[in-house]
């Protein structure tokens, strides 16, 4: 692993007896987490054990940097795409223990091609999967591709500002209605004859009295104050959320069954979001680009 000398970073010492390398770089208030390891083409389940105990310590001793790990896995029975067993070269506990440990310490695998003749046997494991800008292979110099990775280790949001929404469906229409009865009744006893009254003022008062009898009778909550990105819609939060719920389960309970519903939902999560996101890029092409700044502004960040 090689760092440049400008970068804040330094190596973080690894314990195990496994090929595992980490360093971590001071960015920000989220530092980032460089990981490369090895594992040998065998059965070895000790090698492997200790190998996921190593990741699962990297990850859980600063949950909140960024992660990015490569490594020669030698895992072709793995089908990523779906996250399941379906070859039997190694041991099925090799396989398996290697996804728990996925799934428990919150990574995913980004890679999607081969990288030695039809096995994707180098990978990539993040954190941090939506600021993968562009994930490709690339000839190398033995019987192994490069994966090539364009990733923004560090993402600039700007945080949303929290406002209240009012819940019409269980708004009490009857009291709203006969409260702005008896304020309007009120509101025209006080100033009918004050025909010099300040506009000002009156304005203020008409404001105040249905601000009121709008919160009185209609419920409201306030906004998530979370960064989320302007692609996001219902569709991807909901399924976002149906992905945390059964992760938490699933680490809860440590139960098979709920370990194989939270990678489904990971990997319908991770479909979805970047289906979102390619409708929201191809929505802001086709604008019109002198009367949409968004698409200016993404221009320009790329």
């Amino acid at each position: 692993m090689a760092l440049h000398t400008s970068l804040n970073s330094h190596e973080i010492t690894i314990t195990t007896e496994t090929e595992l390398v980490a360093a971590k770089i001071l960015a920000g208030k989220q530092p980032i987490i460089f990981g490369s390891f090895y594992r040998p083409p065998s059965n070895d389940q000790t090698y492997m054990d200790g190998l996921n105990e190593a990741i699962g310590r990297l990850c859980k001793a600063d949950p909140k940097a960024a992660f990015w790990i490569s490594s020669d896995a030698n895992l072709p029975d793995i089908n990523w795409s779906d996250d399941q067993v379906k070859r039997h070269q190694y041991n099925h506990q090799i396989n398996d223990s290697f996804l728990q440990m996925i799934a428990k310490s919150g990574l995913e695998q980004i890679v999607e091609f081969p990288t030695r003749n039809n096995n994707t046997l180098d990978i990539v494991l993040t954190n941090r999967p939506s600021l993968v800008n562009r994930c490709e292979g690339a000839p190398g110099l033995s019987d192994h591709d490069i994966v090539l990775l364009d990733v923004n280790v560090q993402a600039n949001r700007t945080k949303p500002v929290s406002h209240k929404i009012h819940l019409w469906k269980r708004a009490d229409m009857d009291s709203l209605r006969r409260g702005v009865k008896e304020w309007a009744d009120d509101y025209v006893t006080r100033f009918a004859s004050a025909a010099d009254s300040d506009i000002d003022v009156l304005a203020h008062e008409m404001q105040s009295g249905l601000t009121h009898i709008l919160d009185t009778y209609v419920p409201s909550k306030m906004t998530t104050v979370r960064a989320d990105r302007s692609w996001f819609n219902t569709q991807t939060k909901r399924i976002t959320r149906r992905k945390a719920r059964a992760h938490k389960k699933a680490r809860r309970s440590n139960k098979e069954r709920d370990w194989v519903r939270y990678r489904l939902l990971r990997r319908d999560a991770q479909r979805i979001c970047r289906q979102a996101y390619r409708q929201h890029i191809t929505d802001l092409v086709n604008s019109d680009p002198s009367s949409n700044k968004r698409l200016g502004a993404l221009v320009n960040c790329l």
